[in-house]
């Protein structure tokens, strides 16, 4: 029994650590979007997007991406294009997420707006 129970915490253990980690994630991609650092946000974006959705978390996520949007159009690079139509098409894609589940009628429209100029600022960028 006693090993069982060892066992258990230790699972829990484990599942903390890792929740832990995910979020630090989400956090550093938050700290890398107001610091404007495109290298890191990239390396951090796919672990960020996972963990905000597993933990209610794109309202934060979608306002750090919206961050990376402008600083991705300033850049030059013919790779860049493609990469900033990517994360435009999934900032859209988070606030539509984000519209279908708000509280009220403004943050609809807040959420759906944001959409748009997303997906505006992809097509821009074709």
């Amino acid at each position: 029994v006693h090993t069982t129970m060892q066992d258990k915490h230790q699972k829990a253990n484990i599942l903390l650590r890792k929740k832990e980690t995910r979020l630090s994630t989400l956090e550093a991609f938050q700290a890398a979007s107001e610091l404007q650092d495109i290298n890191a946000m990239l390396h951090l974006f796919k672990g960020a997007k996972a963990t905000a959705v597993q933990y209610d978390a794109l309202e934060s996520f979608a306002a750090s991406l919206e961050r990376l949007l402008p600083a991705l159009a300033n850049l030059t690079h013919s790779t860049v294009v493609q990469d900033l139509i990517y994360y435009a098409i999934d900032c859209g894609e988070v606030h539509e997420q984000l519209a279908s589940m708000a509280s009220s009628k403004q943050k609809q429209r807040v959420h759906r707006k944001a959409a748009i100029l997303s997906y505006k600022m992809a097509a821009e960028a074709t």
